[in-house]
């Protein structure tokens, strides 16, 4: 058994209990014990950080009914499309299944869709919180921080990445020994930011390489056509491209199902192991260890556990003494911090 102490990653927050990115969520997540927050980040149409998972609106807040006529010709309610003024008008919601805040919750045992009130804000008031609150409590918690497709934000004109560093630096995240982690999927992005941006702005924090399965969790451009195509990132965890990846980055960040020696992908789908038997680790574990990468994992849901793990501990077994990452994005980070208590 493991016993180095992994990091305890709240995914946007204690988002178990309360929606997703949402302040009360990360102060919750302070509280049980999370090393890290993780938050996801975005551009405003007037060029604000602010927190937020996805590109679009519907299903996390009320936009289609304080701005039913904002949508694009997709369908979909853009962040980018809104001020920041706009966006704080809106009521964040829990996440719902479909584009409508009135369906069913994605996660039914949560926090209620549409009720209390919930506003978005700005990576500034998020930074200035979870300092507070360290300073408080004591306890420093660190920030790991996700940039929501780079490419898209600079095909609209905006430099997330270099925003991004600027609001890092103003608050004193700026070495490998601060308390942060910078990641995104975009390749292309991390390489720029490891390469040029860092450089330029004398920084050198940690980043990390997130590696998902369809395109928003990749680098894209835009075909002959004009339209958007994810570039090829099956590279990713071949020893070749671990090696590339151990060149600009510190940690891989995966989707658990990438974890299982098992896993298959349906083009546009998350990997799933369907099997009630208990899988090993894939090779590239091992490699990208070797490599003196750090190996982070997304996301634990203890209300959507796989077939093998008979509750949310099973799991975190699996992960830190079959798999051995060095940290695990959570959404219930209370339980993990229970059961690295109970463990040690």
């Amino acid at each position: 058994m493991s016993l180095k102490k992994p990091l305890i990653i709240a995914h946007r927050g204690a988002s178990g209990y309360l929606p997703e990115n949402t302040l009360a969520a990360k102060a919750v997540s302070h509280a049980q014990g999370a090393d890290y927050w993780e938050t996801d980040i975005l551009a405003s149409k007037d060029g604000e950080l602010v927190v937020l998972h996805d590109l679009y609106l519907e299903g996390l807040s009320d936009v289609d009914t304080k701005f039913p006529d904002r949508s694009r010709d997709d369908g979909h309610f853009y962040v980018i499309d809104f001020t920041l003024e706009e966006l704080r008008s809106l009521n964040l919601t829990e996440r719902v299944a479909s584009d409508s805040p009135g369906s069913v919750a994605s996660y039914p045992g949560r926090f209620p869709p549409g009720k209390s009130r919930f506003q978005m804000h700005t990576l500034a008031e998020e930074i200035e919180l979870l300092q507070g609150l360290n300073k408080s409590f004591k306890r420093e918690v660190g920030l790991y921080l996700e940039l929501k497709a780079p490419w898209f934000h600079e095909d609209a004109g905006f430099d997330l990445c270099a925003a991004a560093l600027e609001t890092l630096k103003q608050y004193g995240y700026a070495q490998r020994t601060d308390a942060v982690i910078l990641e995104t999927f975009d390749a292309k992005a991390l390489q720029r930011i490891k390469r040029e941006l860092m450089p330029e702005m004398q920084m050198d924090i940690r980043l990390g390489q997130l590696v998902g399965y369809n395109e928003w969790h990749t680098t894209c451009e835009r075909d002959a056509s004009g339209k958007w195509a994810p570039v090829d990132s099956d590279w990713m965890l071949t020893p070749e491209g671990l090696k590339k990846i151990a060149s600009y980055a510190d940690c891989v960040g995966v989707a658990i199902a990438l974890l299982y020696a098992s896993a298959q992908t349906a083009e546009g789908e998350e990997p799933a192991y369907a099997g009630t038997h208990t899988p090993v680790a894939a090779p590239w574990v091992a490699q990208a260890k070797q490599l003196g990468l750090t190996i982070h994992s997304y996301t634990l849901r203890a209300d959507a556990l796989p077939p093998f793990a008979a509750d949310v501990d099973v799991m975190h077994d699996w992960l830190l003494n079959v798999a051995q990452v060095d940290g695990v994005f959570t959404d219930f980070p209370d339980l993990m911090a229970a059961y690295l208590k109970a463990r040690d």
